[in-house]
Parts: structure tokens; C-alpha cells; sequence
């Protein structure tokens, strides 16, 4: 944990001397108080289930992390002149407002009152007992919102883009549709979209700041505040219910398994793993088809929870145990080409995809979020969707111009 620790504190130092705070130094600072947490973990709590793992898995662990934050070092974030074509960020944020509205209606009506209780832990206890099932969605507007949900966290950032061109009715609808994933949040009894929600605030701020006024930036900074002490609330009520009825032991243990085990669970996977491991059915379930996690567990046959919180190294761990650092390498460098491609011009394409890396590095503390075919699927073709309607763009301005032109 000490190299990992060293390693994570190399990284953040050169970020902050480099450019101050970043929405990828946020990221780093997140996997940094993670290790920290999991360190002072270490030294109070039982590791007897760890017996397994090595200074080898560590050293690993802490090479595959510093592989895949790579693209985050490098484009960390920073506004850079964002001025996108009228004409394609009003279309981009109205198609997320409508599917947006839908979502959060879907999600409103299907909280059930028992949670104002907070009867979470039943909720949370319901969910994995039918986790197997298919639930159908039969209305139009409740597949159109489940879908949606999967790109909502881009209308965070937009919400800033459009609150800094003053454009404030605009803003707060997209920062409205995005409540989407808290209520999702309460309706599951879960903790992760809350964390998720307050990441993207605290990201498009550190975008945004150098355009924002002064009386824009102290509104935002009592709206983070408060909406981070509510917030909190819910996800400490969250806790208390789930882990809380069986003493406080228990409730601690569950807020170290949260924030700090993860290297852990990661190492113990790569030790036992390693010999028989998934061959990418779980990260790149689209290839293979969508697996179930129970048929996965049972497959190795293991008492040890394979959806357990491992961070994305670990989740790598379970589909290639030693040759995971091929994977790191494919997938940063992956991302790390993209956005090269389509920074050149600080184009919409670029914030998207480096939203969608922050994304999943920021849940990548706990888990890999990217392994459901579906959701991989509506963020490549609302990508696509980008794609086009910034190159129609592009195109209408240049006939524009050379109207303009051809007229003088």
C-alpha cells in the first residue's frame, strides 16, 4: 500500500505544481485518500481473508493504476476556449433535456414511499434478490428515460457551459435532468450515483472557473455546500440503515470495504485468479454477451463475492490476472488517441469522451462501471451523435462563410 501510495503522490504532486487543481487532480486526490484510507484499514482492522497477497501484487496494482490515470495526466481538464457552434450545443442540450425530463419522471414514479422511512436496507436487499430478473419498462417515456440515463452525466458540464455564455434557463434544466441519477440513487438504497453527481459538479467547476463571475462562483460555492451536506446525509442515513443494525463494528467495517479496501480485493484476485480467470467476459460482456455475476461466482466456485469492491485494476484482475497490464495499455492508450484526435479543435467530442474517462476512473476507485453492453452501447451512439451534428455544423458555417463571401 506504501508504493501505491508513493506512486498516487508522485502523480498529484506534478499535476498540482503543473496546472493547480484539475478536475483529473480530483480524480487522482480521490484514488490517494482511497489509499489512505486503506492503509489506516490495514493497521486497525482483521486481514485474516488476505492472506494471499503480496509486495508483487501491490507493485502491480499500483503500475496498472498509473497506466490507466495516464490520459487524465495528460488532458487534465482545464477550459481551453470552449466555444462550440450555437446551433449544435443547443441541439445536443435540448435532445439531453427531453431525454432527461423523461428519465427523471420515470425515476420519481418508481420510488416507493417506504424510503422516506429510509427503509434502504430492505430496498437495497430487494434489488439483489431479483437482481437476475428482467424488469420491462412499458412505457414510452420509461424507455426512453432508462436509456437516457446512461448520458445524463454530460449535462453537468453543459449546465456550466451554457451558465457561462449566460444562458441561465438553459442551465438550470440540464442541471435539473440530472437530478435523474440521484433519485435513481434513493430508489436503489445505493451510494455510488450520489458520489457520482457531486464528482461532475466539482469537475465542470474546475472546467469553468475562469469564466465564471465572481457572483456566479460564490452562488456555485454555497450551492456545492449545501447540496454536499444534504447529500451527505442521505448517504450516511444510506449506511446507517444498510450496515448500522448489526452494531457499529459492522458499520465501520462497511465504510473501510467502501473507501479503502479496494487494493486488497484487487490483490487477492490477481493471487487466486491468475490461473483461471473470465478471459474479458466481464468487462467486455458486449463481445460475449451480458453474463450474470451470480453464474460468474459460481463458476469459480468461490466464497469470495466477485463483484466485491476491487477498483477497475481488480476488475481487470478477474478477466486477465497477469496480462491485465496489456489491457491497462490498450484501454489508456485508447483514450488517450481519442481525445488527441479530437482536441485539436476543443471540439464537444473532446469534453464528452474526457467525461466519459473521468467517469470511469472516478468509479474505477471502487469498481468498473463500463461493463454493461447496454450502457456502453447508448455512449457510443449518443457519441456518434455528437460526432455528426458538430460536422453538419461545421459544414453549415463553412457554406455560410462562403455565402458571406461570394456576397462582399
Amino acid at each position: 500500500m506504501i508504493v501505491i501510495f508513493l506512486v498516487l503522490f508522485f502523480i498529484a504532486k506534478r499535476l498540482y505544481k503543473s496546472k493547480g487543481i484539475t478536475p483529473s487532480l480530483f480524480v487522482v486526490a480521490t484514488f490517494l485518500v482511497s489509499t489512505i484510507i486503506g492503509i489506516v484499514y490495514r493497521i486497525h482492522m482483521p486481514m485474516s481473508i488476505y492472506t494471499d497477497y503480496n509486495y508483487f501484487s501491490m507493485i502491480y496494482y499500483a503500475l496498472n493504476l498509473a497506466v490507466l490515470l495516464f490520459p487524465l495526466i495528460v488532458n487534465m481538464g482545464l477550459y481551453s476556449d470552449f466555444s462550440f457552434p450555437a446551433n449544435c450545443i443547443n441541439k445536443i442540450s435540448a435532445l439531453l433535456i427531453v431525454g432527461g425530463i423523461m428519465a427523471l419522471i420515470y425515476e420519481i414514479q418508481e420510488i416507493d414511499f417506504s424510503i422516506i422511512a429510509a427503509n434502504w436496507s430492505d430496498i437495497r436487499n430487494d434489488y439483489y434478490s431479483t437482481m437476475e430478473d428482467t424488469k420491462s419498462v412499458s412505457s414510452l417515456y420509461g424507455k426512453v428515460g432508462v436509456n437516457f440515463e446512461h448520458v445524463l452525466f454530460f449535462a453537468v458540464p453543459l449546465s456550466f457551459y451554457h451558465l457561462s455564455k449566460r444562458e441561465k434557463h438553459i442551465s438550470f434544466l440540464l442541471l435539473l435532468v440530472s437530478f435523474s441519477v440521484l433519485f435513481h440513487s434513493l430508489r436503489m438504497g445505493e451510494r455510488q450515483s450520489i458520489l457520482l453527481w457531486l464528482s461532475y459538479v466539482v469537475m465542470s467547476y474546475l472546467i469553468f472557473k475562469p469564466v465564471l463571475s465572481n457572483k456566479v462562483k460564490k452562488h456555485i460555492g454555497r450551492l456545492l455546500l449545501f447540496s454536499s451536506l444534504l447529500l451527505g446525509l442521505i448517504l450516511a442515513l444510506i449506511t446507517f440503515s444498510r450496515f448500522g443494525e448489526d452494531g457499529n463494528d459492522r458499520l465501520l467495517q462497511s465504510l473501510y470495504a467502501y473507501s479503502g479496501e479496494q487494493p486488497y480485493n484487487a490483490a487477492f484476485f490477481l493471487e487466486k485468479l491468475s490461473q483461471n480467470t473470465l478471459g474479458g467476459k466481464l468487462n467486455f460482456s458486449f463481445l460475449f454477451g451480458e453474463q450474470s455475476i451470480y453464474i460468474i461466482n459460481d463458476f469459480f466456485t468461490t466464497d469470495f463475492y466477485l463483484n466485491s469492491f476491487s477498483s477497475i485494476v481488480g476488475s481487470y484482475y478477474k478477466d486477465f490476472g497477469y496480462y491485465t497490464i496489456l489491457v491497462s495499455i490498450s484501454v489508456s492508450s485508447f483514450f488517450f488517441y481519442l481525445m488527441k484526435r479530437v482536441k485539436i479543435n476543443n471540439t464537444l467530442l473532446f469534453l464528452y469522451i474526457y467525461c466519459i474517462y473521468f467517469n470511469m476512473m472516478f468509479v474505477g476507485v471502487f469498481y468498473n462501471k463500463y461493463t454493461n453492453p447496454t450502457l456502453i452501447r447508448n455512449i457510443v451512439i449518443f457519441g456518434i451523435i455528437i460526432y455528426f451534428i458538430e460536422l453538419l455544423s461545421k459544414q453549415t458555417k463553412s457554406e455560410l462563410d462562403k455565402f458571406k463571401w461570394q456576397r462582399n
